[in-house]
């Protein structure tokens, strides 16, 4: 069981796009999808499609209000996350 835990948080993080919405989450502490677009230069869709993976994962956590979902590292996740030379770089 752990094994499917380990991977699917690898295949979560195995791209540009979850590193970088990470990396800023990291930085703001808390993001919606709607303040991650313009941060990141990236579409909404793209931005969504990765904040509900990473959120699957268990890497992210959710906390809805009204209609927008602002999301957070899971503490279980964040000193793996910010001992990783790549997400480290990413947030300095």
């Amino acid at each position: 069981m752990r094994f499917d835990k380990t991977e699917r948080i690898l295949r979560a993080l195995a791209n540009k796009t979850s590193i970088a919405i990470v990396s800023a989450i990291l930085k703001y502490g808390e993001a919606c999808a709607c303040e991650l677009v313009p941060a990141l230069n990236m579409s909404q869709p793209l931005v969504t499609t990765y904040l509900r993976k990473l959120y699957f994962a268990g890497i992210l956590k959710k906390r809805e209000h009204w209609r927008y979902a602002f999301y957070s590292i899971n503490e279980d996740y964040r000193a793996l996350l910010t001992r990783l030379p790549i997400i480290s770089q990413s947030t300095e």
